[in-house]
């Protein structure tokens, strides 16, 4: 109930304005409360990136290479019923805890997808091409393509599709 308010806050609210006597209100509970379950900030922090990161919840990585492209549209798809969240987190001290958490179990996923599945290129080059993939799908690369080029949902995911079979070409034939 705490964590809900406060990520139905997040939305409208600066992270800097989101104070226990705020969320308190948003949740019909004292502040005294909020201090009881949530003894500091970062406390309630920690639990409301959890928070937003399950209502994203965006989908796995694919367990095979040929579905990553699809996989955009999959991943996108959340970010985008999930906008007002997706963007109040990228702007705000929920940040680290998301990138840390969520996007790096999603760069070690699609490490593991492409050493296996590409086991006699150079693992200098599968890293980076998985470092590529992992900026590609992320909520960073979603925002700035609808917002720096203004693109509509579908451009954006059929650009950063394009840009995933081209990585993945590239891994297949050497380039």
């Amino acid at each position: 109930m705490i964590v809900g308010a406060a990520a139905d806050l997040l939305v409208t609210t600066p992270m800097s304005s989101l104070t226990n006597a705020v969320v308190a209100a948003q949740a019909g509970i004292s502040e005294r409360t909020v201090y009881r379950h949530f003894p500091t900030r970062e406390v309630l922090f920690a639990a409301l990136a959890c928070e937003v990161a399950a209502r994203i919840a965006a989908p796995e990585v694919p367990g095979s290479i040929e579905a990553l492209p699809g996989y955009v549209h999959a991943l996108f798809a959340r970010f985008e019923a999930h906008a007002g969240l997706v963007e109040a987190a990228l702007h705000s001290d929920l940040f680290p805890s998301m990138r840390d958490g969520q996007a790096a179990r999603r760069w070690k996923a699609l490490r593991r997808l492409l050493r296996e599945a590409f086991p006699t290129v150079p693992t200098a080059t599968v890293d980076g091409a998985a470092a590529n993939l992992r900026y590609l799908l992320s909520a960073t690369t979603w925002r700035y393509y609808r917002q720096q080029f203004a693109f509509d949902a579908a451009r954006t995911e059929r650009c950063v599709a394009e840009a995933v079979t081209i990585i993945l070409t590239a891994l297949r034939t050497g380039a």
